[in-house]
Formats: structure tokens, sequence, C-alpha cells
């Protein structure tokens, strides 16, 4: 057995056979990063108009917004409520979720 640190600052023990044979690219921390980014969605936009962009929810609703403000909101996956009002998860793990009025006027959660 090896005692082997991770890029992620991890040890792990692997073995020779592994180290050898097999490619060990960490600890196992990578395999995790890939299971979460495989599982974030995305929205799809249209960018077309030259005065409003259209944003389709991954149950494919479709929502209006300022081109202005695409930056601010492309990198969230929104989903309409029954509300009527478009939210989305905050990527930082916590759970939360945003408003999307709430973010372009610059809101907390």
């Amino acid at each position: 057995m090896w005692k082997c640190i991770c890029d992620c600052g991890n040890e792990t023990l692997i073995t020779t056979t592994d180290l050898l044979h097999r490619p060990v690219p960490s600890c196992g921390c990578y395999s995790k990063d890939c299971a979460r980014n495989n599982r974030i969605k995305e929205n799809i936009y249209d960018l077309t108009s030259n005065d409003y962009g259209i944003g389709f929810t991954s149950n494919n609703d479709k929502f209006y917004f300022d081109l202005g403000d695409y930056d601010l909101i492309k990198d969230y996956c929104w989903r309409l409520r029954k509300d009527g009002y478009l939210d989305a998860k905050l990527r930082d793990g916590s759970g939360k979720r945003i408003l999307m009025h709430d973010l372009i006027m610059g809101q907390k959660y």
C-alpha cells in the first residue's frame, strides 16, 4: 500500500497494483465532482431578439428577460413555481433558492 496525496489535499491508500496498472485520478473527489456536474441542469436561451431574451426551463416553460440581465441569470437553472415566479437553487451546495427578480434587483435569497 502507498500513501498518496490527492490534488484536493486528502490522503488515501492505493495498492501497488492500482498505481502500476490502473489510472488513479483522485481519492474519490473527482468522481463526486463529475457526478455533481452531470446532475446540474441548464436552461436553454434564445438571444436572437434585439429587445429581450427568451429562456426555457428544464420543463420547457418559456420566460422572458431583459438582454442586459442575461449575464446575471445564465448560470442558474430556473424553474417556474406554482405562484408564477421563477426561482433557482444556488450552486454553493446550500440548497437555498433565489427568485429571479431578487437576483436581478440585487436582493439576497
